[in-house]
C-alpha cells in the first residue's frame, strides 16, 4: 500500500470466512525469515504475535501476485501423498531484462487462452509477464512426462490451486485418490463447485487464474476428457491458460465461436524487428554488435526468441561481433545441438529421415517431397509436422511449406553427414520435378547446387529478362550469374550482357572489368578457328562495353536475337542515369529517370519501375522536396504491391527515400522503422549500394539521438562491409568523407580534417567540400566557410546524391551572421525557412541549433513571414530551447538591436563609415556625390534605426553591433 509516497507491505489470509491482515514492513524489511514467520501465524498458529505485527479484519481485499507465493503450509492430509516437487507449482523467474509485449498480453482476456508454439518461442515468459500484470492471483502448473497419470496430474493442479484458494482440497483430495478413470468427470464437477462456492462469498476474489504449462506432455485420454469437461463448465471466476508445443486434442470450436477462446501461435510469438532489436541491446553490449546488424540478425532468426538468445552466447570475444552474422547458422554447435536434442531426437525414425532428406528444398509441398524422397504420403507428413509446430511455416494457400532457415541448415549438415552420396540425386530429383511443373527459377537453384552449370545457364538465359520484368528480383539473378564460371558465361552472349547491365548499376567497375577480362582471356586463349560463334559475339560485346565506358558510344544494345530491344534500352538508361548523377548532371538524370519510369509503367516492368520510381523519390528528397519524395515513394510501393502482391528487393530504394524524408522531419522513430523495412525487403543484397546508404542514415539517426558511440560503431562496420561487398555507387573516398562528418560533429576536428579526401570525381569532391565547410564553421572560421559555401550552393542548387543543399544554406547564413553581415545572413535564412516550412524540413536547423538560434530569432523579429513559416520558426526555437535546458536561447542575442541593424541600407552603411572616419556632412556629400540635405536625411534614418540622438552615439552603437 502506498502512503505519502512510501510503500508498506501487508499479508492477507482468509480462514473460516474471515480475512486477516498482517503488517510486513517496508520493502527493505521483507526478509525470507519474516515472510515465513508471518505466514505461519496467518495459517492459524498459536505462537504469540510480536508487537510490530497487527491484525485487522477488512471487508474487501484483492490479493496481488507481486511476490512469489510462499509454499502452502503442509497439512496432515497431504503428508502421505506421492512425492510432489514444489517446483511444479512455482512460476519461472522472469528474465532480468524482460522485453514487454503488451501487444500479446492485452489479448489474454477471455476465459480460456491456448498458446501453441515450438520450444523456445517464449510461451512461458509471456505468461509470466501476463501473471505480473493481470491484477489477480494465478496458480501455475509446470507439467512433465511423469505427470501423464490422472491422479498425479490432478494432485498437482489441486496443490497449485491451494496457493491461491487455501480452502480447497479437503474433500477433493479423497475423491482424486479413489477416482477411477471414468469417475474423473465427477471429480472435476466437485472441483468446479468448490471454486464457485469459494469465489461466490462476500468480499471473495472476482478472478482467479490457472496456467497449465507444457500441456503437450499430457497424452492420457482420461485427463484430456476431464480437461475438456472443465473447459466446457468453467467457473465464472476462473481463467485457464494452456501452453503446448502442439495443439492439444481438445474440442474448441464452440468456445471459439462464442468468443471465450484466445489463441496465440508461433507467428504471434515471434519477436517483431523492434522487439528483437531491444532484446539484443539488452543482451549484447552495443560495442560488441553493430546496430545495423541487429535487424539482420532478428530477421535471420525469424523472431525466434531462443535463437536470438543462443546468438548472444556466440559472442565470446570482441572479434566475434564482425562474424556473428556469418557464424549464426544452423551448423553452429549451439543451434545444431538445440535442434538435435530438442527436436530431432524426439521424432520417430521415419520422420527424422523425411526431415533430413527434404532439407534441400527451399519450399515444400507433398508431391515435391514424394519426388525427392521416393516415398508417398508427403502431404500427410507435412500436415503432421505443421500441426506439431516443428519449425515449419505454411503459406496462405496451405499447400506449400518451408522450414525455418536455421532448422534447415542444421538438417542439411545432418544430410551431408548421414547421406552424402544421395545429395546430388536429391537435388536432381527436385530440379526435374520443378522443370516438369514449369518452374525453371526453382530448378536453377538445384542445378547450381550440383554444379550442372550448362543446364543452369541455359535456363537462366531463357528466363533472365522475364525474371526482371515479372518479379523485379535483380539480386537473385545477379547471384546466379556470379555463381556461373566465366567459361560457361562466354558461351551465352545474352547472359554476359545481362550481367554487365545489372553489375554496372550494382557492382564496382573494377569487379565488372575483372570478370570481363577473365572471359576475354578464356576465349582469346583459343585459336580463332576454334572459337564458337557465340564466343566471337561475346568478344564483340566486351569491346562494345569498353567503348561505352570510354564514352565512345552512347548505348549498348544486344544483337537482334537477344530479346526485346526496349528492355535493353531501359537497362542501358539505368547505367546512364547513375553516371549523370555522379557527374552532378541533375537535369539529365531526372529526365532519364522520368522517361524510364513512364516506359516501365506502360510495359509493367517491375524491376525498371522500382528502380526508376525509387530513384525519382530519392532525387526529389535530394532537391529538398520532401512531400514530393514521400508521395512518389508511396505511389511506387503501391504499384509494386499491385503488380506482384509483395515488395520485391528493389523496393528498398523508395523505402530508403521515406526513411530519409522522416529523418529530415526529425521523426526519428519513423525513420528507423522504414530502415528496418529496407533490411527486411532486401536482406541479402548482391551489392553494397543499399547497405552503405542505410548504414550512413542509421548513423545520422543515432547522432540525432545523441548516441555518438553507436554512430561510430555503425560507421566502423560500414567500412568493414564495404571492403568485402563491392558497390557501384559508393567509393572509398565517399566513406572517408562521411566518417569525417561524424567525427567533426563529435568534436574530433583533427581526425576529421585528416580523413577528408582531396581527390575524386565530382560527387566525392562536392561532398568533401561541404563537410570541410562545416569543419571550418565549427572551428570558428566563418569567412573560410563562406568561401566554400557560396560556390557550392551556386553549383549545386538542387542538391547532390543523397544530400539536400538545405544544410549548406543554413551554414552559409551562420557564417554570414558570425561575420556580422546581418542583412545577407537574414536574407539567406529567411529564404531557407520559406522553402523548409511547407516541407517540415527540420533536421538541418537542429543540426546547428546552438548557432542558428539567434539568427532564427532575428528572422522571426524582422521578416514578414506568412503563418506557416512563422509557426515553423517558432517550433524550431521551441525545440532548441527545450534541448538547451531551461535557459532560453534567445537571451544570447539582442534581437531588437540586431533587427534595427539589419534594416540599415548599404548606402547608410557607407555614410556610417565616413562618419566614423571623422568627415563632416559636406565632406560626406562630396565623397558620395549627393546633396548635403540627402546626407542629413540618411543620418536621421540611421539615428532612428539605432535608437540614438547624436553622431557619437551612432558611431558607438555601430561599433558595438560590429557594423563598422
Amino acid at each position: 500500500e502506498m502512503r505519502s509516497g512510501n510503500a508498506y507491505w501487508y499479508a492477507y489470509r482468509r480462514r473460516n470466512s474471515k480475512l486477516t491482515k498482517a503488517y510486513l514492513g517496508k520493502t527493505k524489511e521483507l526478509t525470507l525469515e519474516r515472510l515465513q514467520r508471518v505466514n505461519t501465524r496467518l495459517s492459524g498458529s498459536k505462537t504469540p504475535i510480536e508487537p510490530t505485527d497487527t491484525f485487522e479484519a477488512v471487508d474487501l481485499i484483492t490479493a496481488l501476485n507481486r511476490l512469489p507465493a510462499a509454499p502452502p503450509h503442509p497439512v496432515d492430509e497431504w503428508q502421505d501423498q506421492p512425492s510432489l516437487s514444489l517446483t511444479k507449482i512455482k512460476p519461472p523467474t522472469l528474465p532480468h531484462h524482460l522485453i514487454a509485449r503488451p501487444r500479446l498480453t492485452r489479448r489474454i482476456k477471455t476465459a480460456i487462452t491456448l498458446i501453441s508454439a515450438p520450444s523456445g518461442s517464449g510461451k512461458s515468459t509471456l505468461l509470466c509477464e501476463w501473471r505480473q500484470t493481470c491484477g489477480f492471483p494465478v496458480a501455475w502448473v509446470a507439467l512433465g512426462d511423469d505427470d501423464d497419470m490422472p491422479q498425479r496430474f490432478w494432485l498437482i493442479v489441486l496443490l497449485a490451486l491451494k496457493t491461491i484458494l487455501p480452502s480447497l482440497g479437503q474433500g477433493l483430495l479423497a475423491r482424486v485418490r479413489t477416482a477411477s478413470p471414468t469417475a474423473l468427470t465427477e471429480f472435476v464437477i466437485g472441483l468446479t463447485n468448490e471454486i464457485v462456492r469459494a469465489t461466490d462469498q462476500p468480499n471473495a476474489l472476482l478472478h482467479l487464474g490457472l496456467i497449465l504449462d507444457d500441456f503437450h506432455h499430457i497424452r492420457n485420454t482420461d485427463i484430456q476428457v476431464a480437461i475438456q469437461y472443465l473447459l466446457n463448465h468453467l467457473p465464472p471466476a476462473l481463467h485457464i491458460l494452456i501452453t503446448s508445443h502442439i495443439k492439444p486434442p481438445l474440442a474448441l470450436g464452440h468456445l471459439r465461436a462464442i468468443g471465450e477462446l484466445t489463441e496465440i501461435d508461433n507467428d504471434d510469438l515471434r519477436f517483431t524487428s523492434t522487439e528483437g532489436i531491444e532484446f539484443l541491446k539488452h543482451h549484447i553490449p552495443e560495442h560488441l554488435l553493430a546496430t545495423g546488424d541487429m535487424p539482420l540478425l532478428v530477421q535471420r532468426a525469424e523472431g525466434w526468441a531462443a535463437g536470438l538468445k543462443l546468438a548472444t552466447l556466440m559472442i565470446t570475444r570482441p572479434s566475434d561481433r564482425h562474424r556473428l552474422l556469418e557464424i549464426f547458422t544452423g551448423t553452429h554447435k549451439y543451434l545444431h545441438e538445440y535442434f538435435t536434442e530438442s527436436v530431432l531426437h524426439h521424432q520417430p525414425p521415419d520422420v527424422q529421415t523425411f526431415l533430413i532428406k527434404t532439407a534441400i528444398l527451399k519450399h515444400l509441398t507433398g508431391p515435391l517431397c514424394d519426388a525427392v524422397t521416393g516415398q508417398t504420403g508427403g502431404t500427410e507428413m507435412l500436415t503432421r509436422l505443421w500441426q506439431s509446430n516443428l519449425f515449419l511455416m505454411r503459406s496462405e494457400d496451405s499447400q506449400w511449406y518451408r522450414y525455418h532457415d536455421l532448422f534447415a541448415e542444421a538438417l542439411l549438415s545432418m544430410l551431408q553427414a548421414q547421406y552424402p552420396a544421395e545429395v546430388s540425386h536429391l537435388h536432381r530429383s527436385a530440379a526435374e520435378w520443378y522443370l516438369a511443373s514449369y518452374a525453371p527459377a526453382d530448378a536453377v537453384y538445384h542445378l547450381l547446387a550440383i554444379e550442372a552449370w550448362e543446364e543452369a545457364a541455359t535456363l537462366i538465359e531463357g528466363m533472365a529478362l522475364r525474371e526482371l520484368e515479372q518479379t523485379g528480383e535483380d539480386t537473385r539473378l545477379l547471384r546466379w550469374l556470379q555463381q556461373l564460371p566465366e567459361a560457361v558465361v562466354q558461351q551465352h552472349k545474352t547472359l554476359l550482357l545481362v550481367y554487365v547491365k545489372l553489375a554496372d548499376v550494382g557492382l564496382s567497375r573494377i569487379e565488372v572489368s575483372r570478370f570481363l577480362s577473365q572471359v576475354e582471356a578464356n576465349i582469346t586463349s583459343k585459336p580463332i578457328d576454334q572459337q564458337t560463334e557465340d564466343e566471337q559475339a561475346v568478344l564483340a560485346e566486351i569491346q562494345r562495353v569498353r567503348q561505352l565506358w570510354a564514352g565512345h558510344v552512347e548505348e549498348l544494345l544486344p544483337l537482334a536475337d537477344s530479346g526485346p530491344t526496349d528492355v535493353w534500352v531501359m537497362l542501358t538508361q539505368l547505367s546512364q542515369w547513375q553516371k549523370s548523377l555522379r557527374r552532378t548532371d541533375i537535369d539529365n538524370a531526372n529526365l532519364l529517370m522520368l522517361e524510364l519510369y513512364e516506359a516501365a509503367l506502360e510495359r509493367q516492368h517491375v524491376f525498371i519501375m522500382l528502380m526508376a520510381g525509387g530513384n525519382l523519390a530519392e532525387q526529389a528528397y535530394a532537391e529538398g522536396h520532401l512531400r514530393r519524395s514521400e508521395k512518389i515513394a508511396h505511389k511506387v510501393l503501391q504499384q509494386a504491391l499491385t503488380l506482384c502482391g509483395r515488395l520485391p528487393e528493389p523496393a528498398s530504394i523508395p523505402l530508403s527515400a521515406l526513411s530519409q524524408v522522416y529523418y529530415e522531419r526529425n521523426e526519428l522513430s519513423q525513420a528507423e522503422q522504414f530502415l528496418l523495412r529496407v533490411v527486411e525487403t532486401d536482406p541479402n543484397p548482391a551489392s553494397a549500394n543499399m547497405p552503405i546508404l542505410t548504414a550512413i542514415l542509421q548513423a545520422k539517426i543515432q547522432l540525432a539521438q545523441n548516441d555518438s558511440e553507436s554512430a561510430l560503431v555503425t560507421l566502423e562496420d560500414l567500412r568493414r562491409r564495404h571492403s568485402t561487398l563491392l558497390s557501384g555507387t559508393w567509393q572509398d573516398a565517399d566513406l572517408d568523407a562521411y566518417q569525417a562528418l561524424f567525427l567533426l560533429r563529435q568534436g574530433h576536428y583533427i581526425e576529421a580534417a585528416r580523413l577528408l579526401p582531396e581527390t575524386g570525381d565530382d560527387h566525392t569532391l562536392a561532398l568533401a567540400s561541404i563537410i570541410r565547410a562545416e569543419l571550418l564553421l565549427r572551428q570558428d572560421q566563418p569567412a573560410a566557410a563562406e568561401a566554400i559555401l557560396r560556390p557550392f550552393i551556386a553549383h549545386h542548387p538542387r542538391g547532390m546524391m543523397h544530400e539536400p543543399v538545405m544544410g549548406a544554406r543554413i551554414m552559409l547564413a551562420i557564417a554570414l551572421f558570425e561575420q556580422h553581415k546581418l542583412r545577407p545572413a537574414q536574407q539567406v535564412v529567411a529564404s531557407a525557412v520559406r522553402q523548409a516550412a511547407p516541407e517540415e524540413f527540420l533536421r538541418p536547423f537542429l543540426n546547428f541549433w546552438p548557432r542558428c538560434a539567434p539568427l532564427l530569432a532575428l528572422a522571426l523579429e524582422t521578416e514578414d513571414f506568412a503563418p506557416i513559416p512563422q509557426a515553423f520558426v517558432r517550433d524550431i526555437l521551441k525545440r532548441m530551447t527545450y534541448a538547451n535546458g531551461p535557459q532560453p536561447l534567445l537571451a544570447k542575442v539582442d534581437v531588437s538591436a540586431h533587427s534595427a541593424a539589419t534594416s540599415i541600407s548599404a548606402r547608410e552603411l557607407e555614410v556610417m563609415r565616413l562618419l566614423a572616419a571623422g568627415q563632416s556632412n559636406r565632406q560626406i556629400a562630396v565623397q558620395l556625390c549627393v546633396a548635403e540635405s540627402t546626407v542629413k536625411a540618411h543620418l536621421d534614418n540611421i539615428y532612428r534605426k539605432l535608437g540614438v540622438n547624436s553622431r557619437t552615439q551612432a558611431i558607438a552603437q555601430a561599433q558595438a553591433l560590429k557594423l563598422l
